[in-house]
């Protein structure tokens, strides 16, 4: 990570050898750099109170891939910096003023060593246009990309809905990791309809990271039984309405390892079971009649990946534990957890990327608290849930070309995966796949993905995706 340029200098002046480090020293520096000092902790604000504000702020073109050194590019590309300004003038005026000795040493290498804050200089409705389009390149722009949807997937067929991103540094300072709120509302053929909040947010020096999701949708869902030997026929349609609140607390051990607190609430309400014909006399899984579970546990996250639709370099880890004790659950239960991905640059428009993931539930969980493979994102060409059980692990590699030509790109994957009531997994099921990419937000690097998928542990053995961003 690259560290804030407003860190005290490691060998201060042969003046005051070892004074620049002293608290006290600190304040005084704080005091009399007065709105200048960006050294005080971040102060996130609730993940989605952002949103209200985006319509005032403006966009910032967002970079890709590794940089020709091999690390990682910022994920907004900046203009160059200039290296005086009025703002830096003041600053230092402010030290010669109220600061000496060992304090003015580190006042005055906070001013040249804080990188200045071009003025924008454009009229409010270019800034206003730049936001709604997604363009632009302001120094001190944070971004909001407004846009329609359109998906399909097996368990909605067609999806329609409305997307907003809104993305910021922390205190104004690209040195920070880029933070990314979204919102997506929508409402499918299948007679679903919902609303998704995700965020990721940092807070200044990196210290805080604050991970998590919002969704709240009404729902038929398909059930195929719990198992690896699942029918291809479904035993059943699930209606009801489905609450999921996920959030980590983390803050910063070393570097892009963080360590924290997790919170989980998941509620199923206003259940209505529909057996199918030939199965009227199954047996009700359990939670069928609905559940409330809410827990708590640890989450550790290694992260250096900077953008979140079109990994290009970088790697993510998470291992997390929640309990969902009697008190606050209708079925106590345990869940440990592990996701790895790791993301190859094989050129400047290839990249090879892995993922891994296994989910472990111990104790009596309803049926829509198992593990479970499918989706659009890893197991594609499964239903969401087609397999369920105590435990699940999946796998999958894709190779991205992205761009081919012009704005054209595409992917080919293969993934693995099983479910079992215990660790004994027999059967493993797989899906291979590809499709083309569309380049539809330049400036930010994001693509729209059309997949199609394979498997032959399905009565429909083609399952179509079409979605913005890439499955992980």
């Amino acid at each position: 990570m690259t560290q804030p340029a407003n860190a005290a200098p490691a060998a201060p002046s042969a003046s005051a050898p070892r004074a620049v480090a002293r608290s006290g020293d600190a304040r005084r520096v704080t005091r009399a750099l007065g709105p200048c000092a960006a050294l005080g902790p971040y102060a996130a604000l609730g993940p989605y109170a952002a949103l209200g504000l985006a319509l005032l702020l403006a966009p910032a073109a967002q970079a890709h891939g590794p940089t020709e050194a091999g690390g990682h590019a910022h994920a907004i590309a900046l203009p160059a910096q200039p290296t005086e300004t009025e703002a830096h003038k003041t600053c230092m005026a402010r030290c010669e003023a109220k600061c000496s000795g060992a304090c003015h040493v580190a006042c005055v290498h906070h001013c040249k060593n804080t990188p200045a804050k071009p003025v924008d200089k454009r009229p409010w409705w270019r800034s206003a246009l730049d936001q709604i389009s997604g363009s632009g390149g302001h120094a001190g722009d944070v971004g909001l990309l407004l846009y329609p949807t359109a998906g399909y997937a097996p368990e909605t067929r067609w999806e329609f809905g409305f997307n907003s991103v809104y993305v910021y540094f922390a205190n104004d300072d690209p040195t920070n990791r880029l933070s990314e709120l979204s919102a997506f509302t929508f409402i499918t053929q299948e007679a679903q309809y919902g609303l998704q909040l995700e965020h990721t947010l940092y807070s200044d020096h990196n210290e805080w990271f604050f991970y998590g999701k919002v969704y709240m949708q009404s729902f038929p869902l398909k059930f195929y039984g719990i198992g690896p030997n699942a029918t291809k026929h479904e035993k059943a349609v699930v209606e009801g309405n489905f609450i999921l609140i996920r959030e980590r607390i983390l803050r910063k051990l070393k570097g892009s390892l963080y360590l924290g607190l997790e919170f989980d609430i998941n509620r199923l309400s206003s259940v209505h079971y529909q057996p199918r014909p030939g199965y009227e006399d199954y047996e009700l899984p359990r939670g069928s009649g609905g559940s409330t579970n809410i827990g708590a546990g640890l989450g550790l996250v290694y992260d250096t990946c900077h953008n979140a639709m079109n990994v290009r370099d970088g790697v993510l880890g998470e291992i997390g534990f929640l309990a969902y004790p009697s008190i606050t659950s209708d079925f106590p239960i345990t869940r440990v957890f592990a996701d790895g991905r790791i993301y190859f640059p094989m050129s400047k428009t290839r990249v090879l990327a892995f993922q891994a993931r296994g989910d472990f539930v111990f104790g009596d969980a309803p049926f829509n608290h198992l593990a479970q493979i499918g989706g659009g994102k890893l197991m594609r060409g499964f239903y969401t849930g087609r397999y369920r059980d105590q435990n699940a692990i999946a796998a999958q590699v894709e190779y991205r070309w992205l761009p081919i030509a012009w704005r054209i790109g595409g992917a080919a994957f293969a993934s693995v995966g099983s479910v079992a009531p215990d660790l004994g997994f027999s059967k493993l099921l797989w899906a291979v796949g590809g499709g083309p990419r569309i380049l539809l937000f330049p400036q930010k690097d994001i693509y729209i993905r059309i997949d199609v998928a394979y498997t032959p542990f399905t009565l429909e053995p083609l399952a179509t995706y079409i979605y913005i961003g890439e499955a992980f």
